[in-house]
């Protein structure tokens, strides 16, 4: 029985290891619902712009869950928000913007979360990433693939 128990204790323990970072923090799959929880907790936004199926985004899961300082930060002291660009749920209503003169309908939130990048940070790259207060305005520079690799540490730890 009890080398029951510890086959179970280590199998237990080496999931808990292999988690992904998503896995480790309180993701927010919304914007508005983000910018509202960011307001009531008194915290900064971690804002990233990603993909399900872009090859950059696995890599970037990849540098995120191997490094431990930079899932602290975000558990402690940001309010995460992930918006996928591909995400195919469709909205309750179909919503219209204008991007460069011209108007779009927005039908899943995908077409939100794009539209979205474009209008905040006129760029439509995966992964993008951004340091935002609680009312949304940047407080650190847009970092895509390389950059978010490079700099996300240093600028959570900065805009804390």
């Amino acid at each position: 029985m009890l080398l029951k128990l510890s086959f179970l204790t280590l199998t237990i323990g080496v999931f808990f290891i292999g988690l992904e970072w998503e896995e480790q923090l309180e993701i927010i799959d919304h914007y508005e619902e983000g910018l509202q929880v960011a307001q009531q907790e008194d915290k900064p936004i971690f804002l990233l712009f990603t993909a399900h199926s872009c090859s950059n985004n696995q890599a970037i899961n990849a540098c995120l869950r191997d490094n431990q300082e930079i899932i602290n930060l975000l558990h402690e002291d940001f309010i995460t928000i992930r918006l996928r660009v591909d995400d195919s749920k469709p909205l309750a209503k179909v919503e219209k913007v204008e991007i460069e003169g011209k108007q779009i309908s927005l039908k899943t939130y995908g077409q939100k979360w794009a539209a979205l990048e474009k209008l905040m940070f006129n760029q439509n790259v995966q992964p993008l990433g951004v340091i935002l207060d609680q009312q949304g305005n940047q407080l650190s520079e847009t970092m895509v693939y390389n950059a978010l690799k490079d700099r996300l540490l240093f600028e959570l730890q900065n805009n804390r």
